[in-house]
């Protein structure tokens, strides 16, 4: 998956832990409020917004990911199972 980065605070998305990227919020979070003018406040929190979306995107991208990974697995668990029978029948000593 490809690296986003986020060119207010430079940090790459990826590669910060969870608690990490949250802390990066919240302190975006505290910057955008005590912005000079509401325009500016507005401006901040929806870039923030369009940063959560991201994450959010990435998030799902990876939980999807998962799914398919352990579904292939479990087929090919399957497969194993199923080659190793014939093999033991073929044998002799199923």
């Amino acid at each position: 998956m490809p690296v986003k980065k986020d060119s207010s605070i430079g940090l790459s998305w990826t590669g910060l832990a969870h608690h990490e990227r949250r802390g990066v919020l919240e302190s975006a979070a505290l910057q955008a409020l005590a912005g000079d003018s509401v325009l500016e406040k507005e401006r901040q929190l929806s870039e923030m917004i369009l940063q959560l979306q991201m994450v959010r995107e990435q998030l799902l991208a990876q939980q999807e990911h998962a799914k398919n990974v352990a579904t292939s697995l479990r087929l090919l668990t399957v497969q194993i199972e199923e080659a190793c029978r014939y093999r033991c029948a073929a044998n002799g000593s199923g």
